[in-house]
């Protein structure tokens, strides 16, 4: 039986090492692939969950390669939130909104794709078919 101190402290330290605040948070190695990629950078809250009191910031930066893309899905997964937008939009008037999370409950066990759209026919019948000639085990929830 540990004592409550104890308990406070380890419960302390658990939480601060798998929290991430901030970008400084992370190794160098990460630190520099997004600050070397940096695009922009808002407060804009285009979750579905409510936004996180602790909120600094959110740095939203650019992979361009196959290999950036699977190094950011792969190495900052957690941190991988993709927006489409066309050109000369708004940051906020975005296509695609892509959040790579991990999720445990009764539809799904393990990493999912949630990808939100303003165009959910345009999605349905252009983009769907196209994802399920690549990938033959995707499965779509909605």
């Amino acid at each position: 039986m540990l004592n409550l101190e104890l308990k406070e402290q380890l419960k302390e330290f658990l939480y601060d090492y798998y929290t991430k605040y901030g970008l400084e948070d992370e190794e160098l190695s990460t630190q520099l692939f997004i600050q070397e990629r940096l695009k922009h950078e808002n407060l804009a809250w285009l979750f579905p969950h409510e936004k996180p009191v602790f909120l600094k910031r959110i740095l939203w930066y650019k992979v361009s390669t196959k290999e950036e893309i699977i190094k950011a899905l792969t190495d900052i997964n957690w941190w991988f939130k993709c927006v489409i937008v066309n050109p000369n939009s708004k940051f906020e008037e975005f296509t695609y909104f892509l959040d790579y999370t991990e999720e445990h409950g009764d539809e799904c066990d393990g990493m999912v794709l949630y990808i939100s759209t303003k165009e959910v026919n345009h999605f349905h019948d252009v983009v769907v078919p196209r994802l399920q000639q690549l990938y033959s085990t995707l499965e779509i929830v909605r």
